[in-house]
């Protein structure tokens, strides 16, 4: 994406977002099934950097709920966060937040069929989509201030106060922290700045497995991310995702731009594959990095579903004597599905229940719910275990629910931008007059079989249920489709910077014009209606005779 910012663009003010490691993201893939288009399709997921902002402007609070993601090695893990005051409450947070975050609120391309005319039954079908304690005395460095230490979850967290960037390694260094030269000079301009640092490692006896999301509050007027400090980790195109939660109305960007997006861009037949090219190249268009809205409406979308009471048993866990039947019991509350847990158990069994179970602890933490029934009937006292649990799952996820609770609006924010482009804090605020938006986009494909085409032959019209656009395509066989016209459309409808209330473009020209030369390719040239299709093409030639004839007389 373009490095053309805009002179309104400022740095951020507050930083609430940073990974110092390498991360990664994935995409659910569409469920297969036959012919081009699928009902019912998976949504589209992304998870490069995530974050939960809870904001309270009249209050100026803050608080964020982080991912985390790492790949290497459990001792050279560093994790720096700059924030603008320091912080007042700093613990772990369960990743079901983010879970069911992206199960709720992640855009979804969901294509019905219909059939019109007499569809044999031959050809392709279409499938349906069925915690720890305070230091009594924190220690001192020359040129640091230490605010805070202490363990958090699977962490041993710091939180530091310096002007002096070299003081700044040196404490780092010399505290068991793995920085490098790359992670020092982004962490420069917020040292300048007087940030403090939030800084996190693992513990000795933590793995890679271990990682969880943090979850910080803080006083501050806005909600940041600073993404400057995440370039020293990135990759082209990174995803950064932001749901922020407030009673203040939707959520906007501030100092970056907003787009629609060209929803006839989205490949529909893939299910949205394309989508994140989509919003890259929509930024691209923006002249600058942008934000698209993918969820906004009420927040009690969340009720009960990162934490329902009853759901966990403790005193069943902790009845039960063998490392088998605690196994088994931990499956059956739904825990060992979930990141921590899994972790936790794999750590605290007996190394007998691993051997006589003919596995390791690695071939459990690579599927704990798969070998359940091999872990071996050895004596085991859960209680250590189901403490854990406790502390680092189940409470955390009562407590990020009361957090959703408490809120009435939430909107999903979506970016992707290469670590050249991480030169500005995007910041958030607020407007209540803008409509909400869903994340599920719906469209329907009428298969025009006409009189007794297959579902694979038959041509097929897409309308697109919020833009009102059509697309036609010549057949459903599955054999591709040629987007050439498509694919040159401009990717955002839109361009926006709603702080300034201003329309900065408005490419709905372009894509009819485009649109139209796709259709006149694909089945609707000649002026032919929109449910015509091939195999009645003669009953059209006839009424067109009649009529002609009968004006004549």
């Amino acid at each position: 994406m373009s490095n053309d910012h805009p002179s309104w663009m400022r740095s951020g003010i507050l930083g609430a977002l940073v990974s110092a490691s390498l991360l990664g993201w994935f995409s659910t893939p569409a469920e297969a099934c036959g012919g081009l288009f699928c009902n019912g399709q998976n949504p589209v997921v992304q998870t490069g950097e995530q974050i939960v902002f809870s904001v309270d402007p009249a209050e100026g609070k803050v608080e964020a709920i982080i991912n985390i993601r790492y790949q290497g090695s459990p001792r050279e893990f560093a994790w720096i966060l700059p924030l603008q005051s320091a912080p007042t409450k700093v613990e772990v947070a369960p990743s079901t937040v983010f879970s069911a975050t992206n199960n709720l609120t992640a855009p979804r391309f969901v294509v019905t069929t219909e059939e019109e005319g007499l569809c044999e039954s031959g050809g392709l079908r279409f499938a349906s989509a069925s915690e720890a304690n305070f230091a009594p005395e924190a220690p001192k460095n020359a040129g640091v201030t230490v605010l805070e230490q202490r363990a958090i979850g699977p962490y041993e967290s710091s939180v530091i106060r310096s002007d002096d960037p070299e003081a700044t390694r040196t404490w780092l260094v010399d505290n068991g922290y793995a920085v490098t030269d790359d992670m020092m000079k982004s962490v420069v301009p917020y040292v300048h700045k007087g940030d403090v640092l939030l800084a996190l490692r693992l513990q000795n006896d933590q793995d890679v497995g271990d990682i969880q999301p943090v979850w910080v509050a803080m006083d501050a007027a806005d909600a940041c991310v600073p993404i400057r400090l995440t370039a020293i980790a990135a990759v082209s195109d990174m995803d950064v995702t932001a749901l922020v939660l407030s009673d203040a109305g939707r959520a906007i960007p501030k100092n970056y731009f907003h787009v629609e997006l060209n929803l006839a861009r989205i490949d529909w037949t893939g299910g949205g594959g394309n989508y994140r090219d989509v919003v890259s190249k929509a930024a691209d268009e923006g002249q600058g990095n942008a934000f698209v809205t993918e969820f906004a409406g009420s927040a009690r979308i969340f009720d009960r579903q990162i934490y329902t009471p009853g759901s966990y048993d403790q005193q069943r866990l902790l009845s039960v004597t063998d490392a088998r039947s605690f196994v088994e019991e931990v499956a059956r509350q739904g825990l060992i599905v979930k990141q921590e847990a899994a972790a936790i158990v794999a750590r605290q069994l007996p190394d007998e229940a691993f051997e006589q179970g003919g596995l390791s602890r690695a071939q459990f933490l690579n599927c704990a719910q798969c070998w359940t029934f091999s872990i071996a009937p050895v004596p085991f006292d859960p209680s250590v275990a189901v403490t854990e649990l406790w502390t680092r799952l189940v409470e955390p996820e009562m407590r990020a629910q009361s957090l959703f609770d408490r809120h009435r609006y939430a909107t999903r924010l979506f970016t992707m931008l290469s670590p050249e482009e991480m030169t500005i804090d995007p910041e958030f605020s607020f407007r209540s007059d803008l409509p909400d938006i869903s994340n599920v986009h719906n469209a329907t494909a009428y298969l025009e079989c006409g009189l007794g085409r297959s579902r694979s032959e038959a041509p097929v019209r897409l309308e697109i249920e919020e833009t009102g656009q059509v697309i036609y395509f010549e057949s459903n066989s599955g054999n591709g489709v040629d987007r050439t016209q498509l694919d040159a459309m401009p990717a955002a409808a839109k361009i926006e910077q709603l702080e300034e209330r201003s329309l900065i473009s408005d490419r709905s020209a372009d894509i009819e014009r485009l649109l139209d030369a796709h259709n006149g390719l694909n089945g609707k040239g000649c002026g032919c209606s929109a449910t015509q299709s091939d195999g009645s093409g003669w009953w059209a030639l006839a009424l067109m005779a009649f009529v002609f004839r009968r004006r004549r007389v």
